[in-house]
């Protein structure tokens, strides 16, 4: 409440995954906590424009912001990498809890509305 929740971002998708319509999903910032990673995603994949990219706004890596977030549900947005302060564009979703993925993944934000859209992946055997 308050200030607090100013700082949070909302990002808003709506759309089909592979021909399926899963319609309108928001997904919350945690950019009080982690801004640069919160931002990053913010950016898009500025160097393609499609999702292939993996240079980050920063350059083509920036470091683990902090490890705040665990990994203790589903519906939670969290940077891939290959090691130690590696992040790029990539991403993931939980859709379970993953609590390996602890102090190794940076976790910077969560879907508020459309987890359904989860079932359809699940499902396709091409994702």
């Amino acid at each position: 409440s308050g200030a607090e929740d100013a700082l949070q971002l909302q990002v808003f998708f709506d759309g089909d995954i592979g021909g399926e319509r899963v319609g309108l999903i928001v997904l919350e910032l945690f950019a009080d906590i982690v801004p640069k990673t919160a931002e990053n995603f913010h950016g898009g994949d500025f160097s393609n424009q499609n999702g292939t990219g993996g240079k980050s706004i920063y350059g083509e890596k920036f470091e683990d912001e902090n490890f705040h977030y665990k990994h203790d549900r589903e519906g939670l947005l969290s940077m891939a990498n290959a090691g130690p302060n590696t992040n790029g564009s990539q991403l993931f979703n939980t859709t379970v809890p993953t609590p390996h993925l602890d102090g190794k993944h940076v976790v910077f934000g969560q879907v508020i509305k459309g987890l359904g859209w989860q079932g359809c992946l699940k499902c396709r055997s091409e994702w």
